[in-house]
């Protein structure tokens, strides 16, 4: 039970071509996008075309018991165009006293776009991040944004019973 993906191959502006295998014969696939499933299928390949500005998170399964793992519900994420020349990108969020810090390094892979995620945002709180690449030349100009997260709560855990025209809601 256990899904190997290969690198996806850029097919066009905004599209991939995905290939997996598995140590199981002949599985059914599950194949799930930002936490969505979008396809039963037994074979082992699929194109996946991903709108301007955005980025999908794309989870494979060859069993029935695995559950997708989503996009957690406190996060930002950072979508930008590949620089010529470069070597790496450096994600950079602000700390409580004011410093930048490093808080991922993205080597150029020679695609188009890039993404991070950052996790475990507080609520109403300003968090300040920027990005900038290493090239051939030297550091570009960090690009900077700011995100005051708002997040619209979790669902509550509960389950719901009808019985006789009478619905019975209780903690899960």
């Amino acid at each position: 039970m256990a899904v190997s993906c290969d690198i996806p191959i850029q097919v066009g502006p905004n599209s991939w071509l995905m290939r997996w295998s598995s140590d199981l014969s002949s599985p059914l696939y599950r194949i799930f996008r930002n936490g969505t499933l979008i396809a039963h299928t037994r074979r082992t390949s699929m194109v996946c075309t991903v709108p301007t500005d955005e980025a999908a998170q794309i989870e494979i399964f060859d069993d029935v018991v695995s559950r997708s793992k989503g996009l957690p519900s406190a996060h930002a994420r950072l979508l930008w165009d590949s620089v010529d020349q470069c070597v790496a990108y450096y994600v950079e969020r602000k700390n409580a006293q004011g410093q930048w810090q490093i808080v991922a390094k993205i080597w150029d892979a020679g695609i188009c776009k890039y993404q991070y995620d950052l996790k475990s945002l507080e609520d109403d709180e300003v968090h300040e991040i920027r990005v900038f690449a290493e090239g051939v030349g030297g550091q570009t100009l960090p690009v900077s944004t700011t995100y005051k997260l708002i997040r619209i709560p979790d669902p509550p855990n509960v389950t719901m019973t009808y019985a006789g025209g009478i619905v019975t809601v209780s903690a899960a």
